[in-house]
C-alpha cells in the first residue's frame, strides 16, 4: 500500500477498496475506476478512537456515541482536522468520514501501515461483482487492482452512516449499525 497498491480487502460491510493515505496518484485510480469526481468524500479506516482523532474532531457527545458503537458497522462524520491531507475536503465540506471496522484484517492491515488508510466501496459502474467468490471476484477485476486479500465468500452490506458534525446525530444513511438513537 505504501508503494501506491490498491487492495480489495475484508472488511465487517464486505470486500472494499483501499489504499495508502498518502499515495494520490491511487486515489486518482480509484476515482477512475468507479467513475468519480473529485468531490466524491471517502474513507477513512482507523485503528481506534485515539487514531480519529488525529484526522477529526470529536466533542465529548460524539465521542460517547462513536465509544459505544465501535468498533462496528458505522461510518461517522466528523469535523475534519487540520492534520487531514487538504485534497480530502474541500471549502464547502470540511469533514471526513471514519469507520472503525470490527474485522481483523483491517486491524492487521492498519497495524502494519501503523496509520489509516483510505477506502471505498467495491463498486465498478461495469460489473457486477454482487455475490461473487474470491476467485470470481480476482477474474472480474483482472488488472484493476493491484491485490486481493481473499477471506472467503462474503455478503456485501453498507455500514449506517453518522453525521456528527450538527447539533444531532443524523442518520445519512441505514446499514448494518443499528440506528436505535436518536
Amino acid at each position: 500500500m505504501r508503494a501506491g497498491s490498491l487492495l480489495v480487502y475484508p472488511s465487517d460491510t464486505g470486500y472494499a477498496l483501499g489504499w495508502a493515505l498518502a499515495q494520490k496518484n491511487t486515489e486518482e485510480r480509484v476515482r477512475m475506476l468507479r467513475s468519480l469526481d473529485e468531490k466524491h468524500p471517502f474513507t477513512l479506516m482507523c485503528r481506534d478512537l485515539r487514531q480519529v482523532a488525529l484526522y477529526a474532531r470529536m466533542d465529548d457527545a460524539a465521542f460517547r456515541m462513536m465509544k459505544q458503537r465501535t468498533p462496528g458497522a458505522y461510518t461517522f462524520i466528523l469535523p475534519a482536522a487540520r492534520e487531514l491531507p487538504r485534497r480530502l475536503t474541500d471549502s464547502k465540506r470540511r469533514s471526513i468520514g471514519v469507520h472503525i471496522a470490527d474485522h481483523r484484517v483491517v486491524s492487521a492491515m492498519i497495524d502494519a501501515l501503523d496509520e489509516p488508510f483510505l477506502s471505498t466501496t467495491l463498486a465498478i459502474p461495469d460489473l457486477d461483482l454482487e455475490g461473487l467468490d474470491p476467485e470470481d471476484l480476482h477474474d472480474a477485476l483482472g488488472k484493476r487492482v493491484d491485490i486481493l486479500l481473499d477471506a472467503g465468500s462474503m455478503p456485501s452490506a453498507a455500514s449506517t452512516v453518522v453525521d456528527l458534525t450538527g447539533a444531532a446525530a443524523k442518520v445519512l444513511r441505514s446499514g448494518l449499525g443499528r440506528v436505535d438513537f436518536s
